[in-house]
């Protein structure tokens, strides 16, 4: 029996299972439905799900996990499911619209006018909004991890966002 993807979805908590969420969407497709929705489809899975609602799950994880102590691999995982995210909205808009019939683009847009999707799909699009809170640290966890002080003793800010070299670490670890 196949299983469905709406129940394993289900039972993941996002906050705390990012590497688990990224090597599923690994194989996961867009597409535009008959009536105007996004989904996402995964090989191997029955069923669709609403990519609005991963996406708003996704953005509740970083929101809940954003100043914690998240991994190296948890925080390179957010980033890359967020790209994965922005990717799928990008790929359902810019080819498959296209290719939509009248009334599919009619029902598609009335969908994107909704409060609730335009929230997921506008923040993000903000990078400082999603993708980034998987780039901040704390001053106790930056001094834990990179130990080290700027040239002048201090840590600067309450959070520190520093791409570079969280993965030139995570590099240097595998």
């Amino acid at each position: 029996m196949v299983p469905s993807l709406k129940e394993h979805f289900d039972g993941y908590d996002f906050a705390n299972h990012l590497p688990e969420i990224k090597t599923l969407l690994e194989s996961a497709q867009t597409e535009i439905t008959f009536w105007g929705e996004r989904v996402i489809t995964i090989p191997n899975y029955e069923g669709s799900l609403s990519l609005h609602e991963v996406t708003r799950r996704i953005i509740n994880a970083a929101d809940t996990r954003y100043n914690t102590n998240l991994t190296f691999k948890e925080r390179v995982a957010g980033q890359e499911i967020m790209d994965k995210m922005r990717n799928f909205y990008n790929v359902s808009w810019d080819t498959q619209f296209d290719r939509c019939n009248w009334f599919t683009k009619i029902l598609f847009l009335i969908r994107e006018c909704i409060p609730s999707n335009y929230h997921a799909r506008s923040r993000l699009s903000m990078g400082w909004a999603t993708r980034d809170l998987f780039r901040v640290y704390s001053q106790e966890e930056y001094a834990k991890v990179f130990g080290a002080e700027r040239a002048d003793g201090t840590l600067g800010d309450d959070l520190i966002v520093l791409k570079s070299r969280l993965i030139s670490k995570l590099a240097l670890e595998e």
